[in-house]
């Protein structure tokens, strides 16, 4: 298990190092140095963590894919979007990982992810978690 930890946190830590190399550069460009091999790698590891017990390894997750999705918006992270949906929807969850799933499936543009948020505002028990997924949900809808 030791072993297996150390290869996730080894990930995300790749993950960050990219993700953190083209903040200063304008945004409506792709950085070159994310080629399609290190963005399914990155995506790979990035799924990892947030499937992992520890919620702040979760929230981490969550938030660099929000920022490599930033980086790289023509990329569609599509195997992200069930683990930030099952973070987002589990009651039992810290509300700041939940917050972090929210507006990191906000910014993948997901039919499925919009429609987790829209649900989650609706239903959830957590009052800080349901006005953020409101918040996110009414934006949603002014964009369309």
């Amino acid at each position: 298990m030791k072993k297996y930890l150390k290869h996730v946190i080894a990930g995300l830590l790749f993950a960050i190092f990219i993700a953190n190399i083209g903040f200063a550069k304008d945004p409506t460009t792709t950085d070159p140095r994310f080629t399609e091999e290190k963005l399914k790698r990155i995506e790979k590891n990035l799924v990892l963590a947030m499937e992992s017990s520890s919620p702040s390894l979760q929230a981490s997750a969550a938030l660099i894919l929000k920022q490599v999705k930033t980086n790289v918006p023509e990329y569609g992270f599509s195997a992200a979007i069930i683990p930030l949906m099952r973070i987002l929807k589990d009651e039992q969850r810290e509300a700041n990982v939940r917050i972090a799933a929210a507006l990191s499936l906000q910014d993948l543009k997901s039919e499925r992810g919009d429609f987790a948020i829209q649900r989650t505002a609706q239903f959830s028990d957590n009052g800080r978690v349901k006005h953020i997924c409101s918040w996110l949900t009414y934006q949603r809808l002014k964009e369309d």
